[in-house]
């Protein structure tokens, strides 16, 4: 079998020269960059440095999250891991007027453009609301140490003892401790004798546990 093949004329050749340089500065175009023919003052892409100072601040973030995160995972430190990422998506993205939204688990996450200034006053509102927590957090932590430092300070006190530190209400108590009559010297009523003798009770079983937790 014998195979005959047109030889393209010069300005055949051309024509296949220029399409393709046609899809190619369409392929350029479709990505953001500016395609021009290389001639003897031009490179193939031009502004060039354009492109680099609107790519290097998103790469530097990029870079630094990358070395972070192959740190933590050498160290096998995974929730640094997890708090690199919400760094990256609360307090770095934002500033570049990036919004990064996190879906289901399982789902990839949504990266969107947005409002720089809007971003930055939705990050100091979370900080806001975040500190409050916080602030909120601490406060109940203090109220429960308090009540935990009175509870056991009363603790310690004997149950023969707990009353005699409240004399401006009692004037007598019997063998056991407990009030009989109050500061003028009256007899205690009875819903008075029955308040005494629970608060005695209790009293009993709080030094009790405290002996047992500190005991030699």
């Amino acid at each position: 079998y014998f195979f005959f093949f047109k030889q393209k004329t010069a300005y055949e050749i051309s024509a296949c020269l220029v399409g393709s340089e046609m899809c190619i500065r369409d392929r350029f175009n479709c990505v953001g960059l500016v395609y021009e023919a290389e001639s003897e003052h031009s490179g193939i892409i031009s502004d060039s440095a354009i492109q680099e100072k609107i790519l290097a601040p998103i790469l530097d973030v990029l870079t630094e999250f990358r070395d972070k995160v192959r740190l933590a995972g050498k160290n096998q430190d995974f929730t640094h891991i997890m708090n690199i990422c919400d760094e990256i998506r609360d307090d770095i993205l934002p500033y570049h007027g990036i919004r990064l939204e996190d879906k289901s688990p399982g789902d990839p996450s949504v990266w969107k453009y947005a409002d720089k200034e809007e971003l930055l006053k939705e990050r100091e509102r979370k900080i806001e609301e975040k500190l409050k927590k916080e602030a909120l957090k601490q406060q109940k932590e203090a109220e429960a140490a308090k009540k935990k430092a009175e509870k056991d300070a009363r603790a310690r006190i004997p149950p023969n003892e707990w009353f005699l530190n409240q004399n401006d209400q009692y004037s007598e108590y019997d063998e056991k401790g407990i009030p009989t009559k109050d500061k003028e010297g009256n007899p205690l009523s009875k819903n008075g004798s029955k308040k005494v003798q629970k608060e005695y009770e209790e009293q009993v079983k709080l030094h009790e546990e405290w002996l047992k937790n500190n005991q030699q």
